[in-house]
């Protein structure tokens, strides 16, 4: 053992900023296992500097923002971008920015995974099956709309889901900047089996590939899986993920993600900020081409991706494969 003294010195703390300092053993000649370089161990500090939020944009400043109602959709939307609500099932259907569409499907509840392997080995789809359909099957029970000012406009939604007496409350804030800021409440009935996960899905066209994300990385990792990934800037082509699994399933998640963006070439894309920490993923498939498949070369070339943005997801296990 040593002791060794770290050349740091603190930085000059910036708002809205976070501070981690990581130390990496490395050998320092070749040896007949591995080369100069090869990493040994590292770990990861996060340094408790005080930050200042970074400034706030004055809503007066915003784009006014127009409501347009009919009996089947409510539209929000301002000279740079339109956003459109389902009045039937309360969700959001799409999102042009600068004619640019962003979502190919409706941003929808979710509380379902593709099996793992584990997941099989413990009898999950069995014993949680009841939230795989719980949202497309449940019952609007309100929706409601309120322009609050020019530039800011709140949807409210209920719905009443098919497990038991479990309801989930959605609001979307909307903002003249083009920010929404979201918040789902679930209350779930008496004796139901866990969640597999609680978020929100969607597809978006093929175009807006390149994920980037603030969080745990680079490799996929899951709240009882985390400790060996770095907190740290990353950024993956969702069309050639890290790691594929031989036979599909649940793939591919991040989590303490601060916020995650999917975009085109352009730079043009969406951008998924957690209050404080979410979980994110990217697939180029969708969730039933995974559950179908039994092999990797049977999953279908989609020209769309699947984004999940959740709070959280159950662990993955170990010992029941």
């Amino acid at each position: 053992t040593k002791t060794v003294k770290i050349p740091f010195s603190k930085p000059k703390a910036k708002g809205g900023r976070e501070y981690h300092l990581k130390i990496s053993f490395v050998l320092n000649a070749d040896q007949p296992w591995a080369k100069k370089g090869h990493l040994l161990s590292w770990d990861q500090f996060e340094l408790s500097f005080t930050t200042e939020p970074g400034p706030a944009v004055p809503l007066q400043s915003m784009p006014k923002l127009a409501v347009q109602e009919s009996d089947k959709t409510v539209t929000v939307k301002t000279d740079d971008f339109t956003l459109t609500f389902d009045k039937s099932k309360g969700v959001l259907i799409g999102w042009s920015f600068n004619r640019t569409e962003l979502m190919s499907s409706p941003l929808t509840p979710n509380f379902w995974r593709v099996m793992t392997d584990n997941d099989r080995g413990n009898g999950m789809p069995n014993r949680c099956g009841i939230w795989k359909t719980a949202w497309a099957n449940g019952t609007l029970l309100d929706l409601k709309v309120e322009q609050v000012k020019p530039q800011r406009v709140n949807i409210s939604v209920k719905t009443q889901l098919a497990a038991k007496d479990t309801t989930l409350e959605t609001t979307y804030a909307i903002y003249g900047s083009g920010d929404i800021i979201m918040k789902n409440t679930l209350t779930p009935g008496k004796d139901l089996p866990e969640l597999m996960r609680i978020g929100m899905q969607m597809q978006m066209p093929g175009e807006f590939s390149t994920m980037n994300w603030f969080g745990r990385g680079p490799q996929e990792s899951y709240w009882d899986r985390k400790t060996g990934y770095a907190i740290g800037l990353y950024e993956e082509n969702v069309y050639k993920p890290e790691h594929v699994y031989v036979r599909p399933q649940e793939n591919g998640n991040k989590t303490d993600v601060r916020w995650a963006s999917w975009t085109n070439r352009k730079g043009t894309g969406l951008v998924a900020i957690g209050q404080p920490l979410i979980s994110a993923s990217a697939w180029h498939n969708t969730r039933e081409d995974l559950e179908k498949a039994t092999h990797i070369n049977e999953l279908p070339a989609k020209k769309s991706i699947t984004v999940n943005i959740d709070y959280k997801q159950t662990g993955v296990g170990g010992d029941t494969s």
